[in-house]
């Protein structure tokens, strides 16, 4: 799983996740604070996330434009 954040700021952050940590995460209610660059990325409801994994999805799975302007995107290559 890639996550590519692009802030207003012009910070670029590129994570990739790996499946096992993501099932972890998958279960948690998003006040855990699973953030990156102070966006809140476990407010997703990463079950249905994982499902789309699970039927073999590939490309983007998540796309957010937040109202200060940060660029979120979720994908699996």
């Amino acid at each position: 799983l890639k996550i590519v954040v692009d802030s207003k700021d012009g910070d670029k952050v590129r994570v990739n996740v790996p499946l096992a940590l993501l099932k972890i995460i998958e279960n948690t209610d998003g006040s855990g604070g699973f953030n990156i660059n102070g966006i809140n990325l476990g407010a997703l409801q990463w079950e249905k996330v994982m499902k789309l994994i699970d039927e073999g999805v590939l490309g983007k799975l998540v796309e957010v434009e937040s109202a200060d302007g940060d660029h979120v995107e979720i994908f699996v290559e």
